[in-house]
């Protein structure tokens, strides 16, 4: 383009090739807008619109603007296609192959006002994505495992009620975090967040709701609140250990970084275990010598690691696992000898 540019047609407008310049194009039509091959590759566009009739086909996996994209019309998405820009709007659905990415890298506040069906959908850091009330973002992808990425906001999450991220064959939902309203996400693989900060807040009107058990929830942010809501909780709490996130709050004895996590069937540490393994050691030493009551730390250290267990196998095993010693007879009643008392001897006869 040597110049800004507008087509305006009544049919099918096919773009065969690449569109490169530091100009502004629009498109509008009441037919098919495609773009066969990549826009603003070389030389990005400073803006592209199209209009709300018809639809656009993005065949060329890539658009590249510099200033906003603004699609009013549906999109439907041939090839993994990353969309680059600064405020970009989707007025209507986007939809794609199971097999095919979407990335949205947009450095201003991304709108998404209609639902979303792709493969994975990714964002990058920069800015925020807000999706507008009763969208649903729906990721159908195949997951190799739970932790495979299908759902990736980078970004702030900020927007109306009822907005929904799914996935359709497990996979990971990883969000930064979210400002306002209810977040629920439905997933049966894992949920992470990774941002700083407060997220969902601590009240009910705000927070995070899984509408189906996920097998982890992952938290791997420094200084984080989480609440998460009805129906359900996760199978598995995990997070990240660090300064701003206290052992003590890992072993259970506060709910001010992690609220609910005793909901959770097992907690976990996902990183720094050496720090862990250091609190926990001295702790279970303690433990061992006061006895195993509801009181004692070792019911706090058992609370933190796998849940209302008991003294188990299972539970010495996963202490094991970190490093940390098991003093013989930690967990035992100190009232409760560990053999049976032998009556006293008869005395001799005189």
């Amino acid at each position: 383009l040597g110049a800004n540019a507008t087509l305006t047609g009544g049919g099918a407008i096919n773009f065969g090739s690449t569109i490169n310049g530091a100009q502004a194009l629009t498109v509008n039509t009441t037919g098919l807008t495609t773009f066969g091959g990549a826009v603003g590759n070389t030389t990005a566009l400073t803006s592209l619109t199209t209009d709300a009739g018809g639809g656009t086909s993005i065949d060329g996996g890539s658009v590249r603007t510099t200033g906003a994209q603004t699609y009013g019309d549906a999109i439907v998405l041939s090839q993994d296609t990353t969309i680059t820009g600064a405020a970009n709007t989707f007025n209507a659905t986007i939809t794609g192959p199971s097999t095919k990415a979407l990335i949205v890298n947009d450095s201003g506040t991304t709108q998404y006002k209609g639902n979303v069906v792709v493969g994975s959908l990714t964002t990058d850091a920069p800015g925020q994505s807000n999706f507008f009330s009763g969208v649903t973002v729906t990721a159908t992808g195949a997951a190799v495992n739970n932790l495979t990425p299908l759902i990736t906001i980078n970004d702030p999450i900020t927007g109306g009620a009822n907005v929904l991220l799914k996935t359709t064959n497990g996979g990971q939902v990883s969000i930064f975090n979210f400002a306002t309203n209810p977040l629920s996400i439905d997933t049966t693989g894992s949920v992470q967040i990774t941002g700083g900060g407060t997220v969902g807040g601590n009240s009910s009107s705000s927070a995070l709701q899984l509408v189906t058990t996920p097998v982890n929830l992952i938290v791997t942010a420094p200084s984080v609140s989480v609440t998460y809501t009805a129906p359900v909780s996760p199978a598995t709490l995990v997070f990240n250990t660090s300064p701003s996130v206290s052992v003590s709050a890992f072993l259970g004895g506060s709910t001010t970084s992690i609220a609910q996590k005793t909901n959770a069937t097992t907690a976990t540490a996902l990183a720094n275990v050496s720090t862990v393994q250091s609190s926990v050691s001295a702790a279970v030493a303690e433990a061992s010598k006061v006895g195993f009551d509801t009181d004692s730390v070792a019911q706090q250290i058992n609370y933190g690691f796998a849940g209302n267990v008991g003294v188990s196998p299972a539970f010495e095993h996963r202490l094991l696992e970190l490093g940390i010693s098991v003093p013989e007879g930690f967990g035992e009643d100190e009232d409760t000898p560990s053999e049976p008392v032998k009556p006293a001897p008869k005395p001799a006869p005189r």
